[in-house]
């Protein structure tokens, strides 16, 4: 992650407890997220040196006036006028972060191999809850190039406990 995006998130993120609007803070780089997301070529757009900035600014009020907090809105003005708004995905990353630990809850991602049972899927957030000591959030994924296994990712930690990974370790020690 970007420091860059992460002074933007902490930013905002004070002004959201100073004004008691987390929530609406986080709904609204919600929607920026999902916009960007769906429009690559908006942040090109908004990067160019070629479109006057006041041209860049009037799409910006355009596409999120009135959609999103005002605050959201003025981050994102700062950010095109400074050449920033390339790191607004890390921005938005690094806001959700400090909301989740604000909130003591953390966003956990799960890949298996294959669909993994309720009852597996209750042990596993079980245990997570317990790691982090927050109320967790499980999203699920399943991609077969694991072979077995699964892989979490929670709280910028990383476990990889895939059959995939484990076969590479095998050949990397073999190889030495």
């Amino acid at each position: 992650m970007n420091e860059t995006g992460r002074e933007y998130a902490t930013a905002i993120f004070e002004i959201s407890l100073e004004e008691d609007i987390r929530n609406e803070i986080y709904d609204s780089l919600a929607v920026v997220k999902r916009v960007f997301r769906r429009e690559r070529a908006y942040i090109d757009f908004l990067m160019s040196p070629a479109i006057p900035s006041s041209e860049r600014l009037e799409a910006l009020n355009q596409s999120f006036g009135g959609q999103v907090n005002d605050h959201v809105l003025g981050m994102l003005t700062v950010m095109t006028l400074k050449g920033h708004v390339r790191y607004i995905f890390d921005a938005i990353e690094a806001f959700r972060v400090l909301y989740r630990e604000s909130t003591a809850k953390s966003d956990a991602y799960v890949t298996s191999a294959v669909e993994l049972t309720e009852e597996e899927k209750t042990r596993l957030k079980e245990a997570l809850t317990k790691r982090s000591g927050h109320k967790v959030y499980i999203r699920y994924k399943i991609d077969p190039k694991l072979m077995g296994g699964i892989i979490v990712e929670m709280d910028n930690y990383r476990y990889d406990g895939s059959l995939r990974h484990k076969l590479k370790e095998i050949k990397e020690a073999i190889e030495q």
